[in-house]
């Protein structure tokens, strides 16, 4: 049972547009990029830019107990303003009271006419003949590939979110608890944790408007969604060709049972996610870091270590471990830039001290650390090191052959440096994930690290993959060009037909295996949300429905609803032990009874002795009530449970 499409479907746009506006189009505005830095380069680290701010400023926002859409906008018009100089542009630091507000009565005066502006900016730059031109033969055949192995990705991850209503897995409740949390100004209600990926997630809700439940239940494959696009826009900037980014999608996005990562984790609601979407592009800009004698691939590349790290500790080392490849890469193809190694001496100190303090000073101040997460990250697990298989081992052939076809292109002086560097920096990243995904090896039984390393190993074996394809056209043009661009597209189109013909892609089927609640008891939490004035209304089920219910509404559980609540007089009294008793306070009352009980078989034996109790205690409520006032309406009715409504004859 999928949400109501009058709830689902403006609440995802709501998030689209949201995020677009955030992460796009206000830093492209409020962003200085340098000049010569590629479209994609500049839109990616604009993001990861914006994200670092909207996190750090998330944690003070919530702290001083102001994080709401004034707090939040306030840190987008700090982005834009943080950086003018004292002539009031863009590009410098230093700026007084005077010229900060001449330069919002210029921005203004710019916002009243950016229409015309993007009119010229766009004619000037793309001519209605010079777009034609560039649709060659070649580039239509590879826009193509491109777009049906993203199709294909984006549908694997979205198919089973707009079919079902549930939130799949565990942690999505109290994902979704966590996020409503930080909006109504409450950090670490559960214990200190990092809280990049719950700060994000509020954020977007409080400034889009989105429905909290849609927002949770599309965040994360929205996430999955930027994984591909990762690999894919790295395997692009590395080979220099749409082409090897075809494959690397279709590997990575399509073809998940290949690789060694949980893709279930990318239709599902874990944190993880966030920082393990931006190792790629670390890998890609530490590189370029090294190369570019401007600081704005250095700054870019800390900034998307910085929010990995205040994300998730194996997504912190997983970037890590890519902007090491990145650095030694660059350190033996083209020497060290002692300017930049200066700056990172200096800098990245600074950057571990950020990622330390959201959780460092909490736990000074006397908080404890989230307990479920700390016993995980303490855990071990004797598990032996898995072999590594022969995928990864073809990565790891492929990666080789582009570096040493690359080689051969610098000695006949067809190639450059850079180039060598890049591919040096993809085979290297896949080096160190295979390590970290052999630890038992070295004596390092982390259970964290045995569950959960095979996520970096699946990007860099996907990219490796692509990048073979690169090996090849790039030999092949030794001896002719045009056989070497030819020949790989056939060969991507023909790889992409094989293998969706012996392996069609078919949805991640998470629901089948992890159905915490049904589909039906999530979907009338989100009717009863979306048609009640906050505030007015009080639920009562088992205490998974807090979860649903808190920021919104009122929750009872069923214990305490059956315990203390009576069923005499017109409306329901509580009794307040050593009180006087009280009328409810709320306009109507919902009482969540089951008719079947769903639960996955993983979590039937904590899970159903809980449910179960609670239906026997709103069913006895139920009678009680029913007998002295006649029949309850049916506000919801699904296969697997049946929602009674209570309303107010005097609403208080």
């Amino acid at each position: 049972m999928p949400l109501p499409l009058a709830i689902e479907l403006p609440a995802l746009l709501r998030l689209l547009v949201g995020a677009a506006a955030i992460f796009y189009l206000w830093p492209s505005y409020a962003m200085q990029v340098p000049q010569g830095v590629p479209r994609g380069d500049a839109a990616l680290g604009n993001a990861g830019r914006m994200l670092l701010w909207l996190i750090l400023g998330g944690y003070i926002l919530a702290v001083v107990h102001f994080f709401n859409a004034a707090g939040l906008i306030l840190v987008l018009l700090l982005v834009r303003f943080a950086r003018r100089p004292s002539g009031g542009q863009p590009g410098g630091a230093g700026a007084g009271p005077r010229q900060l507000a001449q330069g919002l009565l210029r921005d203004l005066d710019d916002l009243g006419n950016w229409p015309q502006r993007a009119l010229l900016r766009l004619r000037a730059k793309h001519s209605a003949r010079s777009w034609y031109a560039a649709l060659t033969p070649y580039r239509v055949l590879a826009g193509l590939g491109l777009l049906a192995v993203l199709g294909v990705s984006i549908w694997l991850r979205l198919d089973l979110a707009l079919q079902h209503a549930a939130l799949p897995f565990s942690d999505s409740d109290v994902t979704l608890f966590w996020s409503k949390a930080v909006n109504e100004q409450l950090l670490f209600p559960n214990g200190v944790y990092p809280y990049g990926y719950y700060l994000t997630l509020a954020a977007l809700m409080r400034l889009s408007g989105a429905a909290p439940i849609v927002a949770a239940k599309f965040f994360t494959p929205l996430l999955g969604i930027l994984m591909v696009v990762s690999v894919g826009y790295v395997a692009y900037r590395i080979s220099g060709s749409v082409v090897p980014a075809i494959v690397a999608v279709l590997v990575y996005g399509t073809l998940p049972h290949l690789l060694p990562y949980s893709y279930l984790r990318q239709v599902g609601i874990d944190e993880q996610e966030l920082g393990t979407a931006l190792v790629l592009p670390v890998l890609w800009f530490t590189y370029m870091s090294w190369l570019r004698p401007d600081g704005w691939y250095r700054g870019t590349a800390l900034a998307l270590l910085t929010v990995a790290a205040l994300t998730h500790p194996v997504g912190a080392l997983d970037a890590a471990a890519a902007a090491i490849a990145g650095t030694l890469a660059a350190w033996l193809t083209s020497g060290v830039r002692w300017p930049t190694l200066s700056w990172y001496l200096r800098w990245t100190p600074a950057a571990v001290l950020v990622s330390l303090l959201p959780i460092a000073i909490p736990l000074a101040a006397g908080l404890h650390l989230d307990t479920a997460g700390s016993a995980f990250a303490l855990s071990v697990n004797l598990q032996a090191a898995p072999p590594i298989d022969p995928v990864a081992q073809l990565a790891l052939a492929v990666a080789v052959a582009l570096f040493l076809v690359r080689l051969l292109r610098l000695a006949g002086d067809r190639g450059t440096r850079e180039q060598l560097g890049a591919a040096l920096a993809a085979l290297l990243a896949l080096a160190l994930a295979l390590a970290i995904q052999e630890a038992p090896i070295f004596g390092i039984h982390s259970a964290v690290l045995v569950s959960r390393s095979g996520e970096f190993a699946a990007l860099t074996e996907a990219l490796c993959l692509g990048l073979g394809l690169a090996a090849a056209g790039e030999f092949l043009a030794l001896i002719r060009p045009a056989l070497g661009i030819w020949s790989s597209l056939a060969l991507a189109l023909g790889l992409t037909a094989a293998a969706w013909s012996a392996v069609p892609p078919a949805p991640f089927n998470a629901f089948a295996s992890a159905r915490w609640l049904p589909d039906d008891f999530v979907a009338a939490y989100a009717r009863i949300a979306a048609a009640q004035p906050p505030g007015t209304w009080l639920a009562v089920s088992d205490d998974s429905g807090f979860d649903y219910a808190y920021g919104q509404g009122l929750f009872m559980t069923a214990q305490d609803f059956s315990s203390h609540v009576g069923t005499q007089g017109s409306w329901p009294v509580y009794h307040f032990p050593g009180r006087p008793a009280a009328p409810l306070a709320a306009r109507t009352v919902f009482l969540f009874v089951d008719r079947r009980i769903v639960v996955a078989p993983a979590y039937r034996p904590v899970v159903l002795p809980r449910r179960r109790r609670a239906q026997r205690l709103i069913r006895r409520w139920l009678t009680a009530w029913q007998a002295g006032h006649g029949p309850l309406a049916v506000y919801f009715r699904g296969p697997d449970l049946t929602v009674y409504e209570l309303t107010s004859p005097s609403p208080p």
